[in-house]
């Protein structure tokens, strides 16, 4: 068995046998996979002959709880490995085997008790690896061919027994308790001083090491095989021991000696010499046998020339018999020395008597030394021996089943008395009485027929006698089981004619049953299958076809009754069927019309056809066509081919074929062809020029479009019958030309304008010949694309830079879009084609909606970045030079403030003298002493009283959330005051200053606020307007620009 591609995997089984199997090229490794872990019962798989060459770079063989019997194992193909993990409950071995590695493994064996691995060759550059296990190797090899410094590697508690076997390499180990024995086998051979090996000698064997002493007896071959005996051992502590020597010692008839010690490192022969005197012979003794039977005054050989000597002496035999005491001298001697001689041979007195007798042989050598063997036989007057033989046969269980009706043969050939007496034979049921044997009349027929129609019951025995006259009869004995028979086919055939298309008859009309049960009948054909079936009282017959060929018709009959189903009797006979040739007929065009170049001209074969093909196979179930509509499958290939002589190519090979011409007069010819040879039908055609004909595969007519799509026009198809260059051009009844004089070489593609186009294809040829053809196309509008460009999605915007951002590239195939609307995070910013917008920083979404005039939109975004910026501050100003210690003075401080991001809301600042601090607050407001809304310098204003030390100290800075600037340092000095003080000031000019002052900020607040509210209300009325906005005033807006 040969598997390809494919591999073996078997799960928990036992009393497996895998034989003769090669796997090729599996897809999967391993490719055998076995794994009998989930097993509950110990068994043995075999594999035997068996080859694996698929690649692996793992194991090839994968053997998991298995206990095997492994032979003839061939791992030497493209991969290898081979991993093996006993179950341990039955002894293992393997073979006769190679086995090659693959790129990480080559043998792993594992939990292995006892493994017997013998012939094996191995050939490795991984280690072969030994885990838990004794393994005996013998006559086996291990090549490492990349030059590897060690052989095997050992796991726990292992030991490896290499018997016989080529030389191997120190093993490596991470383990104390592991053991490599190398081992050899010792050949001894007693011998004497003729060299003559010793039956029975005595044998004792000692060793300077490992071994325990050896005593034993030889065989009578006088050599045996002792061992294997370790030669060396190699451990993980102690590496490799000294070689071991053998002392072989032999003892016969007192008489001992000891060889030279043997060096145990390979396989030796070891000659033990004893010197002995004089030994007597040494029987052997060939026949008769020990209680051999035989028939009386029969031949018997008594031959015992294989006897031999230690001494080469002559050796002389005398036989002797309890009953005719020293006989050998009266029978037929055939050797000299009486060693062969054959009694009762050819003699009117026999030389040996009848009944049972000792025979003693003795044999003695030229120097008096005697030996002697007693052996008992019998000649008796033998009962026959019965062989029997029936037809029909006896099952192998002893039963016969026969027909009720029927007779049964028995044979007795070979049945014979062994001292030829003659013999009476005969065979009676046990319904019957044993017949009295005639003393006067011996007979044993060869055959003995009989029937046993006159059985009262379905079950009884036969025995068959065989009686000498001197002995008991000898009988053997079967069981008979009588059933009632099926009948026998009796079929005749009739036919018409010999072909495939002639009718045939089958009948059956003589087929009776033995019992008169009704019929059942089948008539066969081995080619055709069942061709008709039925029973009584329908006749059995069958007419109709038979496919050509060699068929085998068989009749098969039965009866009706239960217990026959599927029991059959057969008659077949052979019928050469020849094959039916086909009939070829040109139903269509008739002969002789007129057509040009583009016409479609339909061929058809109406009527024509073979018998011999099935119905069922043809076109429409072969309607109109000359078919057998019976057959299941085709008997014959018919090849179809319509030709015109005026092209060189087939016009077709189907039954029906349409075709165009071009400009001729053509012959068209039909032919058929079984493989019997062709049959022809002809017609005539005339054929005129034609202009181009128009194959379009696209457009297909009335298809609809979208407007947003290019239309295909593939048009490569049409030809001009007449082979002339043609032009094709398209024009719309909407848009005009559209294709202009174009090859068909080509397809082409164009967007059209929504709306029913009523195309137009002209066809034009070189000379002149012109076709035109129209169909519809709908294109249906479709909406716009909404399309951002200026900014990228993802793009980071650097703080305080503004956005710049196009709708432009938006467009719409129908060109009506109508509206633009950008939303800043959901709210409606610009209804522009542009927006330009700076941003705070953070992520932001732009949405871009564009609007078509059938109210379609499109919704395009692009998310930004905006970064964000630390505040700093500069030119810090105070408006006075010095201070008056004690004295109040109004002062404004003011600091230019930088933020990219224009986040800054907050801007601080804290005035410290004589170790006080006092908080300043600035403002871009217009407030506060600030000049300009806005413009970036802040500005504080309040009266300052500082009092101790000699400088006043200004710290500004600004705040953006969590970032803080670098603080802006001023520092103003603080002089003596000059006057009375702060209440003297106050009394003579800061109480009118103030009042002044209290007057002037009201008049200032009321100014103010009157001028906010103003501006207030113009902004109301600017939103008020927005909430308005009309998206078709914007289009009649761009209507009245365009």
């Amino acid at each position: 068995m040969c598997i390809r591609d494919r591999g073996i995997v078997i799960r928990d089984s036992i009393d497996l046998q895998l034989i003769s199997t090669t796997i090729e090229g599996a897809l999967s490794e391993p490719s055998l996979d076995i794994d009998n872990t989930g097993n509950l019962f110990p068994g043995i798989v075999i594999l035997d002959d068996i080859a694996i060459n698929s690649p692996s770079s793992n194991y090839s063989v994968w053997l998991e709880g298995v206990d095997a019997q492994i032979s003839g194992l061939d791992l030497s193909g493209d991969g290898g490995g081979m991993y093996w993990k006993a179950r341990g409950s039955n002894p293992s071995s393997i073979s006769d085997s190679v086995i090659w590695d693959s790129p990480s493994h080559c043998l792993d064996l594992h939990s292995h008790s006892e493994l017997r691995a013998t012939g094996i060759s191995m050939f490795c550059d991984k280690l072969p690896l030994i885990d838990i296990s004794t393994v005996n190797f013998t006559d086996s090899s291990l090549e490492t061919r990349s030059g590897a410094e060690s052989s095997f590697y050992l796991n726990t508690s292992s030991h490896l027994r290499w018997i016989s076997s080529d030389p191997i390499l120190t093993p490596e180990s991470s383990e104390d308790d592991v053991i490599v024995d190398i081992m050899w086998m010792l050949d001894v051979h007693t011998i004497n001083q003729n060299l003559l090996n010793i039956p029975m000698a005595s044998v004792n064997i000692s060793f300077d090491q490992f071994e325990s002493d050896v005593n034993a007896t030889q065989p009578y071959e006088g050599r045996f095989t002792y061992g294997p005996f370790i030669g060396e051992r190699w451990t993980a502590i102690q590496g490799w021991s000294t070689i071991n020597s053998a002392y072989v010692g032999c003892t016969y008839d007192e008489v001992h000696n000891t060889s030279q010690p043997t060096q145990l490192d390979g396989d030796s022969t070891v000659f033990c010499r004893v010197e002995l005197s004089n030994q007597p012979p040494f029987i052997l003794w060939d026949s008769p046998s020990d209680e051999s039977e035989y028939s009386s005054g029969s031949e018997i050989v008594f031959d015992a020339r294989q006897s031999w000597d230690l001494d080469f002496d002559e050796l002389t035999y005398s036989w002797a018999s309890s009953i005719d005491g020293d006989f050998s001298a009266s029978c037929s001697i055939v050797s000299s020395n009486s060693s062969l001689f054959i009694a009762n041979q050819n003699q009117t007195e026999p030389c040996l008597t009848d009944g049972s007798q000792s025979i003693t042989l003795e044999v003695c050598d030229s120097e008096g030394h005697c030996v002697n063997e007693t052996r008992t036989i019998e000649l008796i007057n033998l009962p026959p021996v019965l062989k029997v033989g029936t037809s029909p046969p006896i099952s192998s269980w002893g039963t016969l089943y026969l027909g009720e009706t029927a007779n049964v043969t028995i044979d007795l050939t070979g049945t014979f008395d062994p001292e030829a007496d003659q013999l009476w034979c005969w065979a009676s049921a046990s319904y019957e009485s044993d017949p009295d044997p005639d003393p006067d009349n011996p007979q044993c027929p060869l055959q003995i027929v009989r029937s046993f129609t006159n059985s009262d019951d379905g079950s009884f025995s036969v025995s068959v006698n065989a009686w000498d006259g001197v002995n008991p009869a000898e009988s053997w004995t079967f069981n008979v089981e009588l059933y009632n028979e099926i009948p026998i086919p009796v079929m005749e055939i009739s036919r018409t004619g010999e072909t495939s298309s002639d009718w045939v008859a089958l009948t059956g009309f003589d087929t009776t049953d033995p019992e008169g049960d009704e019929v059942r009948f089948e008539f066969h054909s081995d080619i055709d299958g069942l061709l008709a079936s039925g029973s009584s009282p329908e006749l059995p017959e069958w007419t109709g076809t038979l496919s050509k060929g060699t068929h085998t018709i068989t009749m098969r009959a039965s009866d009706t009754r239960a217990e026959h189903v599927g029991q059959w009797n057969a008659y077949s006979e052979i019928l050469q069927v020849s094959n039916s040739l086909p009939n070829v007929l040109i139903s269509n065009p008739i002969s002789g019309i007129y057509t040009d170049s583009s016409e479609l001209i339909s061929l058809a074969s109406t009527g024509s056809g073979d018998w011999d093909l099935s119905c069922s196979e043809l076109p429409d179930n072969g309607s109109g066509l000359l078919c057998n509509p019976t057959a299941i499958t085709s008997r014959d290939l018919v090849s179809v081919l319509w030709e015109s002589d005026k092209l060189d190519d087939p016009l077709g090979t189907d039954w029906e074929v349409n075709t165009r011409l071009q400009a001729g007069a053509h012959l068209i010819s039909l032919t058929l062809d079984d493989g019997s040879g062709p049959v022809s039908d002809q017609i005539e055609i005339y054929v005129s020029d034609s202009a181009p004909l128009l194959v379009l595969d696209s457009p297909i007519p009335d298809v609809q479009v979208y407007s947003n799509l290019p239309v295909l026009f593939d048009f490569r198809r049409s030809v001009d019958m007449d082979g002339d260059d043609f032009s094709v051009s398209v024009s719309s009844d909407l848009q005009g030309v559209i294709l202009d004089s174009k090859s068909t070489e080509y397809w082409y593609s164009d967007y059209l304008t929504a709306g029913v186009h009523n195309l137009t294809f002209l066809l034009l040829d070189q000379n002149g010949k012109e076709r035109i053809h129209q169909q519809k196309i709908t294109v249906l509008e479709t909406g716009p694309v909404a399309v951002i460009s200026g900014m990228s999605d993802g793009q980071y915007l650097p703080p305080g830079q503004a956005a710049t951002l196009s709708a432009t590239e938006s467009f719409d195939y129908d060109n009506d879009i109508v509206l633009y609307e950008w939303r800043v995070d959901g709210s409606l910013v610009s209804d522009s084609t542009t927006l330009e917008m700076t941003f705070q920083p953070g992520p932001v979404r732009i949405d871009l909606l564009v609007q078509d005039s059938r109210g379609d939109v499109s919704v395009g975004s692009v998310n930004l970045t905006i970064g964000s910026s630390s505040p700093e501050v500069f030119d810090l100003m105070v408006s006075v030079l010095r201070v008056e210690d004690g004295v109040p003075t109004e002062v404004t401080t003011t600091v230019r403030v930088q933020d990219a991001d224009g986040t800054t809301e907050t801007v601080r600042g804290e005035l410290i003298s004589g170790g006080k601090s006092v908080a300043m607050y600035f403002y871009d407001d217009g407030t506060n002493g600030d000049s300009v809304v806005g413009d970036g310098i802040w500005t504080s204003r309040f009266s300052w009283v500082v009092t101790g030390g000699s400088w006043a100290r200004v710290e500004v800075f600004a705040i953006d959330g969590d970032l803080v600037s670098p603080a802006q340092v001023h520092t103003v000095p603080i002089v003596e005051s000059d006057n009375g003080g702060l209440e003297s000031w106050i009394s003579s000019f800061g109480l009118p200053v103030l009042l002044i002052t209290i007057v002037s900020l009201s008049m200032a607040g009321v100014a103010y606020s009157r001028a906010r509210m103003a501006e207030i209300a113009k902004d109301m009325e600017i939103i008020e307007s927005w909430s308005s906005f009309d998206p078709r005033e914007l289009d009649e807006e761009f209507d009245s620009e365009d």
